[in-house]
């Protein structure tokens, strides 16, 4: 038997499987699908010295033409006893994929560094031998709490109803009355003072992922990977150690942690800040801008009309923070990267 070989970061991801006529070793960077001694492949040589041997204690007859179909060596030995390991077992200059024999699996792309193929399932979902389970966590995203912040106008006033006749520009927001009444015309913006923040949770549950893996996938004659068929998962994927750049055709689809994860934490980070705008608000009949307002123009940049005034009020919105959220392991953990083709 071959001598096992195993990584050490996976190396307890997946259980030994007692498939029948084979055991899968603990998924690994090499670990591989062996054979009991004694069972399944053997020789085209030894295979014809067994039948000639038994041939002969049953008759002569049966002995020559066990004899005859040894020394030919044309006649493959049976079918392709294992779909994963690389060899033409059945001598008929066919490997793994490329044996009709393997009707239970296909080629995927191949990838640099994979250290497992895997397709997503249920957590109940069986797992076709030789693949096995395997139950990692992750921690996606996290939803962040925007916390809104102010805004800062400049409303240029002018006399008038068409912005003709600059008076002055108030970047205060307050109360501005005029000596008498007369007509007033505002031209302003308002824009985010950057105040406004993002509020973490305490703390993100870890959500589970299941797949069906092979750690060492078969041959295939167009350089791509071996791997077992499952219906009911039609995904195609990768298991990349650690935080791994995917390869065309694969594109990332999740971190992934290890199984045992408690906790992750909630990683917020603000994008930008929306101001929610500004305002003049006009009173004709009053000086301390009470009550109602008869007008209420918009600070966006053009010019607004605000008819008579004996006082205004100008007013800045709120701003709204635009957050980003990702959630991480709240302590040390293994990491891995699931990239999937489309």
């Amino acid at each position: 038997m071959k001598a096992w070989r195993r990584a050490s970061g996976l190396a307890a991801l997946l259980p030994l499987l007692p498939a029948a006529g084979c055991v899968l070793d603990r998924f690994g960077t090499n670990a591989f699908l062996d054979l009991p001694a004694g069972t399944g492949a053997q020789s085209a040589s030894g295979g014809a010295s067994s039948a000639t041997s038994s041939g002969s204690g049953a008759g002569g007859a049966n002995a020559g033409g066990a004899a005859a179909a040894g020394a030919g060596g044309s006649t493959p030995a049976g079918p392709e006893i294992d779909c994963l390991n690389g060899a033409d077992d059945d001598g008929d200059d066919l490997a793994d994929c490329d044996d009709p024999d393997c009707g239970g699996y296909e080629c995927v792309p191949a990838h640099a560094g994979a250290i497992g193929f895997a397709r997503p399932v249920g957590a109940a979902d069986p797992c076709p031998a030789p693949s096995a389970p395997l139950a990692l966590a992750g921690c996606g995203a996290c939803a962040c709490s925007a916390q809104a912040g102010t805004c800062s106008v400049s409303a240029q006033v002018h006399k008038g109803h068409s912005c003709g006749y600059w008076i002055s520009t108030k970047y205060v927001e307050d109360c501005y009355y005029l000596n008498y009444q007369d007509s007033r015309s505002f031209v302003g913006t308002a824009a985010a003072q950057g105040n406004g923040w993002c509020e973490a949770p305490a703390s993100v549950a870890p959500s589970a992922w299941h797949g069906c893996a092979v750690a060492a996938p078969g041959h295939c004659a167009d350089g791509g990977a071996c791997v077992p068929k499952n219906p009911s998962a039609p995904g195609r994927c990768v298991l990349l150690d650690g935080a791994a750049q995917c390869s065309p055709p694969y594109v990332q689809q999740a971190r992934l942690y290890d199984a045992g994860l408690a906790q992750c934490a909630c990683l917020c980070t603000k994008q930008s800040e929306q101001c929610a705008g500004g305002s003049v608000s006009v009173y004709p009949d009053n000086y301390y801008c009470s009550g109602n307002a008869a007008t209420v123009v918009a600070l966006d940049g053009a010019c607004h009309d605000g008819g008579t005034a004996a006082s205004y009020r100008i007013v800045a919105g709120g701003s709204a923070a635009i957050c980003a959220g990702e959630a991480v392991p709240a302590g040390p953990a293994a990491s891995y990267t699931l990239c999937c083709v489309p």
